[in-house]
């Protein structure tokens, strides 16, 4: 599955405009190819190759990775692997944040001998997904929040720039609820997705204009939004939405 996974990525084609890091520029897929190869060893990177039924070229410079022959150390891998994923499928779907708190608690303590999430910010990443994913799967949209505070809330969720205690007015505001952060954002979704949706909002290019500016762009912002959304079948990052609206100013 994981090589399946690896190939079909490889296949995929992304304009340069959408790639925001610029570790990434060569491979938007990084982190899937990053955590196969030097996590697992599922992959590795190979000076001469020629694509075939062993090999797969990823990014603009075509480069080639042979796949591993299936080893008894890369089998304990995979085996250990499949105990985090049995894990994430026997967990209750949370509804609550204090059952979020409970779930990533419990995924924690099973990552913790899972090749690649014993640690840093790949592991977080990897319970907020598989919790998302159960939660879907059991046809809950949205978090339920009640009177959780800023403090309760953060460090559930990847937030790598603290973006949730800036937003809630410094570290003597923990004590707000979450709830009137939210007001304050006119953020609606769930609560789940606020942080990812936060540090997306922060691109330099989202965060350098005004609210003003902002304001009187909103047309173009909106058309902006659904013409590149039409055009690329994905929901426009931020930062490249705004680009492209100056980038229309500019013409006009």
């Amino acid at each position: 599955m994981l090589v399946k996974a690896c190939r079909a990525v490889a296949r995929c084609k992304l304009e340069d405009a959408w790639v925001r890091n610029v570790g990434r520029k060569n491979m938007f897929h990084a982190t899937l190819v990053m955590y196969a190869r030097g996590q697992l060893g599922l992959l590795s990177k190979a000076a001469k190759a020629k694509p075939g039924a062993n090999t797969i070229a990823f990014g603009k410079g075509k480069s080639m990775y042979r796949i591993a022959q299936l080893t008894p150390k890369l089998k304990k891998r995979l085996e250990r692997l499949e105990v985090f994923g049995k894990a994430v499928e026997d967990l209750k779907p949370p509804r609550s944040v204090k059952e979020w708190r409970a779930a990533v608690g419990h995924l924690e303590s099973t990552a913790k001998r899972t090749p690649g999430l014993s640690g840093g910010y790949r592991k977080f990443w990897a319970i907020r997904c598989s919790l998302i994913l159960r939660m879907r799967q059991a046809g809950i949209s949205s978090l339920k929040l009640g009177d959780v505070t800023v403090r309760d809330f953060r460090g559930l969720f990847p937030d790598q720039k603290d973006l949730l205690t800036k937003l809630a007015g410094g570290r003597y505001m923990l004590h707000r609820k979450i709830s009137d952060v939210f007001k304050d954002c006119s953020y609606r979704g769930p609560p789940e997705l606020f942080t990812m949706w936060a540090c997306l909002i922060s691109d330099r290019s989202a965060s350098r204009v005004s609210l003003d500016w902002l304001k009187d762009h909103r047309v173009n912002i909106a058309r902006a939004y659904t013409d590149l959304k039409r055009s690329f079948k994905l929901t426009p990052h931020p930062g490249v939405l705004l680009e492209e609206v100056e980038r229309r100013l500019r013409v006009s």
